[in-house]
């Protein structure tokens, strides 16, 4: 499998387009073409951490309508998917993006005391 076809399939549900694949390929140092196995996992994992990371930041919508079709977002799973990746992948989330999805992260400030 192509680590195209895997970007794909993995953010399938939150429409990647060929630009958004491209920055994550180019962030991580690979091609779209590259094989994806053992070895490039845990790099395409951490950059398609840091590309959400980016997306929930990012403005957009949230529900549409038009002529009697409508169709909406759930973004609460994509914070989940990337607190998931982070952990998987050995980063640290970034505090204002889970925030912003609702999620917050109890620090031990014990030594403070």
């Amino acid at each position: 499998m192509t680590i195209r076809e895997y970007i794909n399939q993995e953010l399938r549900a939150f429409g990647v387009t060929e630009a958004q694949l491209f920055d994550i390929c180019c962030d991580c140092g690979l091609t779209p073409e590259d094989w994806y196995d053992e070895q490039s996992r845990i790099i395409v994992w951490q950059s398609i951490a840091r590309h959400i990371e980016k997306l929930l930041f990012a403005p957009k919508m949230q529900n549409v309508s038009e002529s009697g079709f409508s169709m909406s977002w759930d973004y609460d799973n994509l914070v989940r998917y990337y607190l998931v990746l982070c952990k998987r992948s050995g980063i640290a989330p970034n505090d204002d993006a889970l925030t912003l999805g609702g999620i917050s992260m109890i620090k031990d400030k014990t030594d403070i005391w």
